[in-house]
């Protein structure tokens, strides 16, 4: 891809525990003047944004550095947007990849199944008639999950744990799948679901797959969110008679090295990172 000229200038907003990330700082400073902005150092993006912005957030920020760094994050960014400073992946994005009931929400609105999410409270216990799974509200990723079956196991739970948490029905399953999506660019690879007494486990295989889901399909959830900014996301899902059902959204992913340098997507998601940037910058020069 031929490079536009160093002095374009980019923030990378990230987080300095999630730097796996690094090579896509290296690729982005080939094309760009980039500057890095961490937002667990409590540095304001705003302060340094200009050109384009690149959101790097992670949905595991606030577990990891508390509410105070986190409304730092979040007003830097809103200011960001107050400016109309072009960003890939927008404040509105990750509010939404913070709060698993508005996922559900969105999507159900967009005509897309997201299997049931409640508040982990005892009344909500009447809308599920199977067993669930505990979720923190907001939380990365999970290697396995509690699997629950009434309100004699949730009760078991801290409290303090409970209020920040969703219950989410589970799903008897062998297989669920995750498809990351960069802009026009997918790829999809496979998890094993293992139930281990009172425990759910993901186990993810290093092998990137055929994408079980249509290009309609796609496009319809890609559609949606652009509209509020987002061009580079991934989604979580089984599939049930032959519909998938989402389970989690999430905004960011720090790609596995095996995905980098072994799948063979590597140079697929490269140039896909860099198209979206560029697009995002274009849109924001005809907008004006």
């Amino acid at each position: 891809m031929q490079k536009p000229g160093k002095n374009i200038p980019l923030l990378y907003f990230g987080e300095s525990r999630e730097l796996s990330d690094l090579w896509l700082v290296s690729l982005l400073k080939k094309y760009f003047d980039l500057t890095l902005s961490l937002g667990d150092k409590e540095d304001i993006p705003s302060r340094k944004a200009k050109g384009v912005v690149v959101n790097r957030m992670y949905t595991s920020f606030y577990s990891r550095y508390g509410k105070r760094s986190l409304n730092v994050a979040l007003i830097g960014l809103e200011k960001i947007e107050s400016k109309k400073i072009p960003i890939v992946n927008s404040l509105r994005g990750y509010k939404l990849d913070l709060d698993r009931i508005n996922q559900m929400r969105f999507f159900r609105k967009h005509g897309i199944n997201y299997v049931p999410v409640f508040p982990a409270r005892k009344r909500y216990l009447k809308k599920i008639k199977t067993s669930f799974v505990l979720k923190l509200n907001p939380s990365g990723r999970n290697n396995f999950l509690p699997l629950m079956h009434g309100w004699h196991d949730l009760r078991g739970t801290p409290y303090s744990i409970r209020k920040r948490s969703i219950i989410q029905v589970f799903i008897p399953a062998r297989t669920c799948f995750r498809t990351e999506i960069i802009g026009y660019f997918s790829f999809t690879f496979s998890q094993l679901v293992e139930r281990r007494g009172d425990k759910v486990f993901f186990k993810r295989k290093d092998k990137v797959i055929p994408t079980p889901v249509s290009d309609v399909f796609l496009k319809k959830i890609s559609s949606a969110l652009g509209e509020m900014g987002v061009k580079v996301f991934s989604i979580e899902y089984f599939i049930l008679n032959d519909v998938p059902c989402i389970i989690d959204f999430n905004l960011s992913s720090n790609y596995k090295r095996f995905f980098i340098e072994k799948s063979g997507v590597r140079k697929g998601i490269q140039k896909a990172w860099l198209k979206v940037v560029y697009e995002t910058l274009k849109t924001n020069d005809t907008s004006r």
